[in-house]
C-alpha cells in the first residue's frame, strides 16, 4: 500500500479547500468510535467529486473500508441501482445476517430471485450489513451526485443517516444546490462556493505555469472560481493562445467534460429559447434592447424559461441579461450548428447598425463568399483595435483577407496580419502557410513593405544578422511605388522596425543612409524629424522636443499600450521616462486583457530602465526577474537584452562583480551572434562604470571611449553614447588626458545637451568643472551642476557628480566645501547600497583629512604649485600627478618649471628639503560659496 500523503496536504485540484479538508479529516478521525453523515452541496465542477476522491484516498490509507454509491442520471429510474453499486464490495458479509435480511439483500443485489422485499426490511438489512463490515474496520460510505440517485436508494440512505451515531459508519455525500432527498435529516450540510480569486490564481499557476498573464486573467474571469473549469479550459486552447501569441476567441472552447456540465440544461429548452440564448451569447453585451431588436420583439419573453432553468439572470431595471456562469455562454455557442450561428450573426448585425465595429464583425462572421466592401470594413475595424493596443484586431485583419476578392488586396492584408503576429508573438507560426503564398509579392507594394518589416522584425527579435534586415527593409522602401501612401500603415510599420534595426546596429552610417533614403522617396519632413530624434536624440530640434513633451502630457489620459511603449522607447535617451512611469505602472495590471505579450515585456523593460535612473534599484531588479521569467517561458530572446543592461549597471554600481560579468558576457555573446554592436557597447558601458568605481581610470577610459567615436564628443546617431557621458568625462580627466577632456566638455556645451534634461545639464556643467584650471572656477561649476533643479532625481549620477566635486575640491584645498559635497555623495550612495562608490568616497575623505590646517610654503609659491611639487617630492611622475589633480602631464611640467626657481632647486631630488623649510597659508571654503544640498527622495 502506498504511504499516505502528509496530514493537511492536498492535491492541486483542492487548492483553496482548507476548511472542507478539515471537515473530512474530522469525520475520518471520529469513525474510529462514532459515525455521522456529512453532505457537501455545490454547483457542477465546483470540486465536490475531488473532495470525495480525497476522502477515499485518506480512508484507504488508514485501513478503512470504502464504499461508493454514485447517482447516475440515466439510471435514476432503476430501483436500488445506487445502493447496489455501494454494497457489492461487502456482499461477502451477507451470509452472516438473519435469513430475512439475507433474502432481502439477495433480491436487491440481484443474487437471487423473488418478490420485491419491503423497503424497511431492505433499509434495516443494509444497516446490519454495514455494521458487520464496520466490526472489522471503520466504513466510509460515499455518495456522489445524490440528486440523481434512484428514489428507492434515496429512501435507504435517508434511513441510514438517522442511525449512524454510535457506529463506525460514516456517510459522505455530494449533491447540487436545492437537493432535498436522502440526507435531508440528521446531516451536517456544507455549501461549496467558488474558489477565492487568490486561490483560483494559485491553482492556475500551479497546474499551468506557462500561461501568458493576460490569458490567465481571461480564464480566471471566465471560470469564476470553478475548479473544473480552471483545470479543463487551458488544455482546450491552442499553444499560441496559451502563450499569449494569439488572442483567445470571444467564447472559449470547452472540453467535452465541460460541455457536458454546462450544456446539460440547454438542450432541454425549446428551440426558440435556445435561439435567444445563442443571440445573447454571440452578442456578449447583455443589452436587452439589442436582443429585442435581433430576436424579434416579443420573443424575448422566452427568456423566462432560461431564467427559470438557472442559465441566465434578467434584470429588467438595468435592461441587461447576464449568464449565471460565463462558460454557459461558451456552451450555448458550441452546441449550435454553423448555420444557426451565421443566422444569429446576421440578425445581430442588423441590430448593431448604429455601431460600425460591432456590425462589421457580425457581418464578417455571417459572410460565406468574398465581399470587398465588407473586407474593407473589417480591415478598418482591425486597425482601430490594434491602435488601441487590442491584439483582437488580428482576427479582423485575417477575416478581411479571407473576404477579399482581389488577390493583391488579399496579399496585402495577410502581410499586415503577419507583421502584427510577428511583433506580438515573436514568430507568426500560425500564419506560415499564408505568408508562404506571398513570397513573390510585387516590389514597391504595401504587401512587400509589410513582408520586409516582418522579416526584419524577426531578425531583430532573434538577434541574427541585423545588416541583412537593414538591406531587406531599405530595398523595400527604395522600391516603393508612387501610388503607395508615404505615411500609411505599411510605411509607418517599416520605419518603426528600421529605426530599431539602426539602434541595435549602433552604426551611424546606417542611420544616415536611412534619413537620406527617406528624403529621396519623399517621406514627409515631420516624419523624418521624429525618426531623427530616435536615431540621434542629442540632435533633436527644439520644435520636435516640444511636440514630444506634448505627447507625454497627453499620455496621462491614454491606456493604449502600443502608444505608451512607442513613446517610452522614443524618450528613454531624452531622459523623459519618468513622465511615462505612472501610465506604465498602470499598464502592469495585465489581467484586464488589454496588454499583449510584447507590450507586457516592453512595459517592464521601460520601467526597469526608469528604475535604474531614478535610483529605485530593488524595483528595477524585480522587474528584470519578471522579464527574464517571461522570456524563458515563451522562448523570447530580445527582451533579455534589457535585463542584462539594467542588471549589469546595477551590479557594477553595487559591487556584485559576478552578476556584472555574467551580464557583460551575455551581451558579448549576443553581439557575436549577429545581434548588433549596441549590445557590445552596453557591455563596455557596464565595465567602464565598474572600472571607475574601483579607480582604474585607464580601463574606464578605454571602455568609455568606444562609445565616443573620435573622442571629441558623443557620436551622432549612436544614442547609447549619451549614457556614457559622465564616464568618459571623468575617465579622460582622471587618466591625465586633460586636452581630450577639455574638447569633450566644450563639445557638450556647443551641442547644447543641457537643454534636453536636468541630468544632461548637470553632466555638462560637471565636465566643465573637471577641466577648470582654477579652483574657484571648479567650485562654482560643481555648485551650478549639483544645483540644477530636478538633477537630484537622477540619484546615482547626482551622487557621482558630488563625489567628483569632493575629490576635486579636496585637491584644491577647499576642505570645508569638499566635506559638504562628500555628505551629499554619501547620502546618495548609502541609499543605493553602492558599496564600491562608498569605498571610493572614503578615500576622498582621507584626502580631505590630510590637508594641513595651517600649511606653509615659501613666498610666491601658489597652492597648485605647492600641491604639484609636494607630489613630485614623493616620487610621483608627471602623468601620475596629472591623474590626481585633473591636469595633463604637460600642464604639470609647466607648473614644475615655474616652481623650481621659486624654491631655488634645479632637480626633483631637491624638492623634499625645500618644502620642509616653509608652510603654505591656510585655504578653506570662501565666504559666500554655494552650499551643497542633499538628494531628492526617489520615491
Amino acid at each position: 500500500m502506498a504511504s499516505p500523503a502528509p496530514r493537511g496536504a492536498a492535491p492541486a485540484e483542492l487548492v483553496g479547500r482548507a476548511r472542507e479538508l478539515e471537515i473530512v479529516e474530522e469525520l475520518l478521525d471520529d469513525l474510529v468510535v462514532d459515525g455521522r453523515p456529512v453532505l457537501f452541496l455545490g454547483e457542477a465542477g465546483i470540486g465536490k467529486s475531488a473532495l470525495l476522491e480525497h476522502a477515499a484516498r485518506e480512508a484507504r490509507a488508514r485501513g478503512y473500508t470504502v464504499l461508493r454509491a454514485d447517482g447516475v442520471e440515466f439510471e435514476s429510474d432503476i430501483g436500488y441501482s445506487s445502493l447496489n453499486q455501494g454494497l457489492l464490495p461487502i456482499r461477502r458479509y451477507i451470509d452472516g445476517l438473519d435469513p430475512a435480511h439475507v433474502h432481502a439483500l439477495g433480491v436487491v443485489l440481484g443474487m437471487r430471485s423473488g418478490d420485491q422485499p419491503d423497503r424497511l426490511v431492505v433499509s434495516t438489512a443494509t444497516l446490519h450489513l454495514l455494521q458487520a463490515a464496520a466490526a472489522r474496520a471503520p466504513v466510509l460510505f460515499l455518495g456522489d451526485d445524490l440528486q440523481w440517485a434512484d428514489p428507492r436508494s434515496q429512501e435507504v440512505f435517508f434511513f441510514l443517516t438517522r442511525r449512524l451515531s454510535g457506529t463506525r459508519i460514516g456517510m459522505l455525500g455530494t449533491a447540487r444546490p436545492g437537493y432535498g432527498g436522502a440526507m435531508t435529516l440528521g446531516r451536517v450540510e456544507h455549501h461549496l462556493g467558488p474558489l477565492e480569486p487568490a486561490d483560483a490564481d494559485r491553482l492556475l499557476r500551479q497546474r499551468f505555469p506557462t500561461l501568458a498573464p493576460r490569458i490567465r486573467g481571461r480564464l480566471l474571469s471566465e471560470a469564476r472560481g470553478n475548479p473544473l473549469a480552471l483545470l479543463e479550459l487551458p488544455p482546450a486552447l491552442s499553444p499560441p493562445i496559451q502563450a499569449g501569441r494569439m488572442s483567445a476567441p470571444p467564447t472559449l472552447p470547452l472540453s467535452s467534460r465541460l460541455q457536458s456540465v454546462f450544456a446539460a440544461r440547454i438542450s432541454s429548452l425549446p428551440a426558440d429559447v435556445q435561439d435567444l440564448l445563442l443571440l445573447a451569447a454571440l452578442d456578449g453585451t447583455g443589452d436587452l434592447g439589442v436582443l429585442r431588436a435581433a430576436g424579434g420583439g416579443d420573443e424575448i419573453g422566452g427568456l423566462d424559461d432560461a431564467e427559470r432553468s438557472g442559465l441566465v439572470q434578467v434584470n429588467l431595471a438595468d435592461r441587461r441579461l447576464v449568464f449565471r456562469h460565463p462558460l454557459t455562454r461558451s456552451a450555448v455557442v458550441e452546441s449550435a450548428t454553423e448555420s444557426r450561428r451565421r443566422q444569429a450573426h446576421t440578425r445581430l448585425a442588423a441590430a448593431w447598425a448604429h455601431d460600425l465595429d460591432k456590425q462589421a464583425w457580425h457581418l464578417g462572421e455571417a459572410a460565406l463568399g468574398s465581399d470587398e466592401s465588407l473586407a474593407a470594413l473589417l480591415e478598418a475595424r482591425g486597425r482601430r483595435a490594434l491602435a488601441r493596443g487590442d491584439f483582437g484586431g488580428l482576427p479582423s485583419l485575417l477575416r478581411s483577407a479571407e473576404l477579399s476578392p482581389d488577390p493583391a488586396q488579399r496579399s496585402r492584408r495577410i502581410a499586415e496580419a503577419a507583421f502584427v503576429a510577428a511583433h506580438k508573438s515573436g514568430a507568426p507560426a500560425h500564419l506560415a502557410r499564408s505568408i508562404a503564398d506571398l513570397r513573390e509579392a510585387e516590389p514597391g507594394t504595401e504587401t512587400a513593405l509589410f513582408l520586409a518589416a516582418t522579416t526584419a522584425w524577426l531578425i531583430v527579435d532573434s538577434g541574427e544578422d541585423l545588416e541583412n534586415g537593414f538591406r531587406i527593409l531599405t530595398a523595400a522602401i527604395e522600391a516603393i511605388r508612387p501610388e503607395v501612401d508615404r505615411s500609411g500603415p505599411a510605411m509607418r510599420t517599416s520605419l518603426r522596425v528600421l529605426s530599431l534595426v539602426c539602434v541595435y546596429a549602433a552604426r551611424p552610417d546606417l542611420a544616415q543612409q536611412v534619413l537620406e533614403l527617406l528624403r529621396k522617396v519623399g517621406v514627409a519632413d515631420a516624419v523624418r524629424d521624429r525618426l531623427t530624434s530616435v536615431l540621434d536624440p542629442a540632435g533633436t530640434p527644439p520644435e520636435v522636443l516640444a511636440a514630444i513633451d506634448q505627447d507625454l502630457a497627453d499620455l496621462r489620459s491614454t491606456d493604449d499600450p502600443v502608444e505608451v511603449v512607442r513613446l517610452g522607447s522614443q524618450v528613454d535617451f531624452l531622459d523623459r521616462l519618468s513622465r511615462c512611469r505612472p501610465t506604465l505602472e498602470r499598464l502592469l495590471v495585465v489581467e484586464s486583457g488589454g496588454v499583449q505579450l510584447t507590450e507586457e515585456v516592453d512595459v517592464r523593460r521601460l520601467l526597469a530602465e526608469e528604475a535604474w535612473f531614478s535610483g529605485r534599484w530593488e524595483r528595477g531588479l524585480a522587474l528584470c526577474e519578471e522579464i527574464e521569467a517571461m522570456a524563458d517561458t515563451f522562448h523570447l530572446r530580445r527582451p533579455k537584452v534589457g535585463v542584462y543592461v539594467v542588471r549589469g549597471l546595477i551590479s557594477a554600481a553595487t559591487g556584485s562583480w559576478g552578476a556584472m560579468r555574467q551580464c557583460a558576457d551575455q551581451l558579448r555573446a549576443w553581439t557575436l551572434g549577429g545581434g548588433g554592436r549596441l549590445t557590445q557597447l552596453i557591455g563596455h558601458l557596464i565595465l567602464a562604470q565598474h572600472a571607475a568605481a574601483i579607480g582604474d581610470f585607464e580601463e574606464a577610459f578605454a571602455r568609455a571611449s568606444t562609445l565616443m567615436g573620435d573622442g571629441g564628443g558623443p557620436s551622432s546617431f549612436m544614442p547609447i553614447a549619451l549614457w556614457a557621458l559622465l564616464d568618459f568625462a571623468e575617465a579622460a580627466t582622471r587618466s591625465g588626458r586633460i586636452d581630450v577632456a577639455r574638447r569633450f566638455a566644450a563639445t557638450l556645451r556647443q551641442r547644447g545637451l543641457g537643454r534636453l534634461s536636468p541630468r544632461y545639464a548637470m553632466i555638462t556643467d560637471a565636465a566643465g568643472a573637471l577641466v577648470a584650471s582654477d579652483g574657484a572656477e571648479a567650485a562654482a561649476a560643481f555648485a551650478r551642476a549639483l544645483g540644477r533643479p530636478g538633477a537630484d532625481a537622477w540619484v546615482f549620477d547626482h551622487s557621482r557628480v558630488a563625489l567628483l566635486a569632493t575629490e576635486r575640491l579636496a585637491v584644491d584645498g577647499a576642505s570645508d566645501l569638499a566635506a559638504s559635497w562628500a555628505g551629499v555623495a554619501s547620502e546618495g550612495f548609502t541609499a543605493l547600497s553602492a558599496r564600491p562608490w562608498l569605498e571610493r568616497l572614503g578615500k576622498a575623505h582621507e584626502t580631505i583629512a590630510g590637508i594641513p590646517s595651517q600649511p606653509t610654503a615659501p613666498a610666491g609659491l601658489t597652492p597648485t604649485e605647492y600641491k604639484i611639487v609636494s607630489l613630485a617630492a614623493e616620487g610621483l611622475t608627471n602623468k601620475e600627478i596629472g591623474r590626481r589633480l585633473y591636469l595633463s602631464p604637460r600642464t604639470v611640467s609647466t607648473y614644475l618649471y615655474k616652481a623650481f626657481p621659486k624654491l631655488d632647486v634645479t632637480t626633483r631630488a631637491g624638492l623634499r628639503d625645500a618644502l620642509g623649510r616653509a608652510e603654505l597659508p591656510r585655504r578653506g571654503s570662501s565666504a559666500g560659496e554655494p552650499r551643497p544640498t542633499g538628494h531628492r527622495a526617489a520615491d
